[in-house]
């Protein structure tokens, strides 16, 4: 991510980054399947292949995470002079990766506890040990993506129209001048 991107292109960028994700999250739901049918079966010859697809997504994760911080840093430096997501509609997406990110995390942990006792041992410790490394992944994942929705919304806030007037001494105050908008608008 560098100071050249405008941050329409780190908006269209974020956009794609979690259709990006959302495919990722469509094959791993398939994996959990996979593992889950594995956790029934004793197939030792599967741990391998089952262990090298859960590293490839934390991997990805892991790569997505880096992605989001250059993006949230990039949102940060800039002017606030051009809308980055005024509908709030990349936030409300953000928002439901966070959602996924947060099932991924739970279902790692819970996956790991069901590979079968009649794996090999080295088999199983390489399996349980690349849940675990996922699980980490997603939350540090989370994380990044936790703060890039929040310079977004931070962004969009500073963008937004400042209103003239005095600051509401109460709530009561506040609720009045929030009814006024409100029957204003």
């Amino acid at each position: 991510m560098t100071a050249a991107c405008s941050t329409f292109e780190v908006g269209e960028l974020a956009r794609t980054e979690v259709r990006r994700f959302e495919h990722k999250s469509q094959q791993l739901a398939r994996k959990e399947r996979l593992i889950t049918w594995f956790a029934r079966r004793p197939v030792s010859w599967l741990a391998g292949f089952v262990t090298s697809k859960v590293d490839e997504q934390a991997v990805a994760f892991a790569r997505m995470a880096v992605w989001f911080r250059g993006a949230r840093d990039a949102v940060l430096e800039h002017e606030r002079d051009t809308p980055l997501d005024p509908s709030f509609a990349l936030v409300d997406q953000l928002h439901r990766m966070e959602e996924s990110l947060r099932h991924i995390r739970e279902a790692s942990s819970m996956l790991g506890d069901k590979v079968p006792q009649v794996v090999h041992d080295e088999q199983r410790a390489a399996l349980v040990q690349a849940l675990r490394r996922m699980g980490m992944r997603a939350d540090a994942l989370l994380d990044e993506v936790r703060q890039f929705r929040g310079a977004v919304m931070a962004y969009e806030a500073d963008r937004g129209e400042v209103l003239e007037g005095e600051p509401a001494a109460s709530k009561d105050q506040f609720d009045r001048h929030a009814e006024s908008l409100l029957a204003a608008s």
